[in-house]
């Protein structure tokens, strides 16, 4: 048995998926792999009768999941990877890690603890990391303690994604090219205020040539952190403090990183 969490993560092209997608009657798509270059880097696969969607992306994230090339395209082209699923209908599929689908919000809570609830959207809801190993997380939101309106299972995404692994740091994506800046000067003023970890020699000579304003935070990432994201091991912060913020949609740690005034106000009231 193919469950979600032997393909989370996983390219479109690779056998496990492809019999999933056959279990499931989930319709192979014509396009199974994407250009670096593209502006439309992710898309689902839906399967309305058994309430499952699918979404694969280009780029998850995670240093855990690497670009996968797609070797018989052009150069340029990557295979996407699962990057989450969302089921409606918990009946309809085989759930991994002892989850089964009589499970009801009570049991839930009693195994995850007591939900958060989102005034937002006026809804009961938890995540958890439920799988540390391999970064996937858990998400169930209910409309009422009597039943469980959906479950997702996603790969944790790092809270800075800064540039795109697939595109250069000189040529970056104009659309989104204020939202960059912003989160630029967000780790800018975390690596000045002593919130960024130490790491090994090469990424603590880019993090004290900040501090000193002799590179700056492009340069850091492209030539000393020699990645476009920034992970929350990577930051000086407690889990409280994180935890707090991703309880309001308007508040989200990974949104935040975009407004430097919600950065410092995360920072400064750090709690461990």
């Amino acid at each position: 048995m193919i469950e979600l969490s032997k393909i989370l993560g996983k390219p479109i092209q690779s056998e496990n998926t492809k019999i999933f997608f056959e279990k499931y009657g989930l319709k192979y798509p014509k396009r199974d792999s994407i250009s670096s270059q593209s502006g439309d880097d992710s898309f689902f696969v839906v399967q309305r009768k058994m309430s499952v969607e699918l979404n694969f992306a280009l780029n998850i994230w995670n240093p855990k999941y690497p670009p996968v090339p797609d070797t018989n395209k052009r150069k340029g082209m990557y295979v996407p990877l699962l990057s989450y699923a969302i089921i409606y209908n918990k009946k309809n599929i085989d759930l991994p890690y002892e989850l089964n689908s009589q499970i009801s919000l009570e049991d839930l809570e009693k195994r995850f603890g007591k939900f958060d609830y989102n005034s937002k959207w006026d809804r009961l809801y938890k995540t958890i990391l439920i799988d540390k190993e391999k970064d996937i997380s858990f998400s169930v939101n209910s409309k009422d303690k009597s039943n469980v309106h959906s479950m997702s299972f996603s790969i944790e995404t790092p809270v800075f994604p800064l540039f795109s692994i697939y595109e250069s740091f000189e040529k970056r994506i104009s659309i989104n090219e204020q939202i960059r800046k912003e989160a630029l000067k967000s780790l800018e003023w975390i690596i000045k205020n002593e919130y960024f970890k130490n790491h090994n020699d090469i990424v603590n000579e880019g993090i004290d040539g900040v501090k000193k304003d002799k590179i700056d935070v492009t340069e850091f990432c492209k030539n000393y952190l020699k990645r476009g994201y920034v992970l929350e091991s990577d930051l000086v912060i407690g889990q409280e403090t994180i935890d707090t913020y991703n309880k309001d949609d308007d508040y989200r740690f990974g949104k935040a990183c975009h407004n430097i005034d919600r950065v410092k106000e995360i920072f400064n009231s750090n709690k461990y």
